[in-house]
């Protein structure tokens, strides 16, 4: 069986989808301001909804978890990252803050080395696999992998 999960939760995407709604009124606002023909008014609109959708699959659709009886992958247009079972050496929750300053959010951290649960991390590393964490993705995984999920 596969399950695939978006990186970000399902209230990232409802909150991202009514910001880019909501932004999208910019071409109505311009559009009924200014004297435009009807061709150029629907090119505008065209135009403007496709940025829309493009920026809207780029923050939220882009990136996924897909976890199999074969391992974690993470996917995304420019990136695909695989780790197998077997090479999965630690599973755990870490805590992400760029900034000293923003809060913390937790994650679950696939790696190939042990070390990693309950750490405050500032850059996400290369070699692990991250997710937000979900205790839905947690259960998968334990199922699979075999082991507890490190939560400190």
């Amino acid at each position: 069986m596969i399950k695939q999960f978006l990186f970000v939760k399902k209230s990232t995407v409802i909150f991202t989808a009514l910001f880019l709604l909501l932004f999208s009124i910019a071409p109505w606002s311009l559009i009924t301001n200014a004297d435009f023909s009807l061709y150029t008014s629907i090119m505008i609109v065209v135009f403007w909804m496709i940025i829309i959708a493009g920026v809207f699959y780029l923050l939220v659709c882009d990136r996924r978890i897909i976890i199999s009886s074969d391992g974690v992958v993470y996917r995304s247009l420019s990136r695909t990252h695989q780790l197998r079972w077997e090479e999965i050496k630690e599973i755990g929750v870490i805590r992400y803050a760029p900034t000293s300053v923003t809060g913390t959010a937790s994650f679950l951290c696939v790696s190939p080395r042990t070390g990693i649960s309950g750490k405050r991390i500032q850059r996400f590393s290369e070699d692990c696999i991250y997710i937000r964490f979900r205790s839905s993705v947690s259960e998968l995984m334990e199922k699979y992998w075999g082991q507890p999920i490190k939560k400190s």
